[in-house]
């Protein structure tokens, strides 16, 4: 089975965890990167976190690695005021029909309030919901 792991990271904290869970894995890795940058700290915490809290979505450039040719997808997100980043919110929307799809939220408490928003989101889509976990950032023994 084919694996990718595609993450958004604004601090870095999402981006050394996708690493380590790659490796873990044996899979490829693709970063999310939006099309705008976000000036600023306050300004991309600010407006990410309305956008992430209304689900909504902020444009992405393509991934390295095309989606649709693996069969599994994990996706790994900062949560931003309880739900993902609004890029991965694009990802999310894109996801091509028929894939398997893993989601790991990365929060300094390991809680967000996304669970139900997300499965309707891969279902509208005609995707698998394989998981979600919800882990910390101080707890990097939780990958699996």
């Amino acid at each position: 089975m084919k694996q990718l792991i595609a993450y958004y990271s604004y601090t870095g904290d999402t981006a050394k965890l996708a690493a380590e869970l790659a490796e873990k894995r044996g899979c490829d890795i693709a970063e999310v990167k939006g099309v705008h940058a976000r000036p600023g700290k306050f300004k991309a915490y600010t407006s990410g976190s309305f956008a992430a809290m209304t689900g909504k979505s902020w444009d992405i450039q393509p991934l390295a690695h095309d989606p649709r040719e693996y069969d599994r997808i994990t996706v790994m997100s900062p949560v931003w005021a309880g739900g993902p980043a609004p890029q991965i919110n694009c990802l999310l929307e894109s996801m091509p029909a028929g894939k398997s799809v893993e989601i790991i939220l990365v929060s300094a408490s390991g809680k967000s309030n996304c669970n139900q928003r997300l499965a309707d989101m891969l279902s509208a889509r005609g995707c698998i919901m394989l998981s979600l976990q919800n882990m910390s950032s101080k707890m990097p023994a939780q990958l699996e």
